[in-house]
């Protein structure tokens, strides 16, 4: 097999652990963008009410799934024995950008905004914000 198809496989397998963590974040990163597109709601008007009819405010662990669709899995050459991978995925909080999930091996390293990192960077470039 080689390391693309075994990167989509550990994403099709992903541990309830992994899902978890997943969506913990992915709610911390919905709760504060929306909390930052609301700052300028007069520019936004569109997204926020998009997002306010969309996603519930008090939205909360695997709910948040319910509102992010189209992944898609973007592979680079490993570095080293173990596998990781980016994932990135469309989101209404985040209509432009979307959102990345970037995995390493069996750990959920970044989950917000894309920035342009890989499952090979240093671990100081994945801390967050929120």
């Amino acid at each position: 097999m080689d390391y693309a198809e075994k990167c989509a496989e550990h994403l099709v397998n992903l541990n309830d652990k992994m899902i978890d963590d997943f969506c913990e974040r992915a709610v911390a990163y919905y709760k504060f963008m929306f909390e930052e597109l609301g700052h300028f709601e007069d520019i936004y008007e569109d997204i926020v009410d998009d997002i306010k009819n969309t996603v519930p405010e008090d939205v909360s662990g695997r709910d948040i799934l319910k509102y992010i669709s189209y992944p898609n899995l973007f592979v680079f050459p490993p570095k080293g024995d173990g596998i990781g991978y980016n994932v990135g995925v469309r989101c209404v909080w985040e209509p432009e950008h979307g959102l990345d999930l970037i995995i390493r091996d069996d750990k959920v390293l970044y989950v917000g905004e894309p920035m342009g990192l890989g499952a090979w960077s240093s671990d100081e470039e994945y801390e967050v914000t929120y």
